[in-house]
């Protein structure tokens, strides 16, 4: 007889851990930044620390460009890095 799983049938999706220290300088895409883009620039316990930068697509708001904003480090790590 087949092991019963604690969640279902269903496999569970592996979660890896990413180190956001290593993501310092890089730019990323968030509906959490007024342009919609960022540069992380500090990484704490609890929160990132990001500086809003220019979206040439969306010019709206690159007023907001240059101010520096803070997330969650949960919800950081779930953000779209550029490669």
């Amino acid at each position: 007889m087949e092991e019963s799983k604690p969640w279902g049938n269903r496999d569970q999706t592996e979660r890896t851990k990413v180190d956001l220290k290593d993501r310092i300088g890089e730019t990323f895409t968030s509906n959490l930044s007024p342009t919609l883009r960022g540069r992380l620039i500090k990484v704490t316990k609890k929160k990132c620390y990001f500086e809003v930068i220019e979206n040439p697509e969306y010019e709206k708001y690159n007023i907001c460009a240059g101010q520096e904003e803070d997330m969650s480090t949960s919800v950081m790590v779930t953000v779209k890095f550029d490669k």
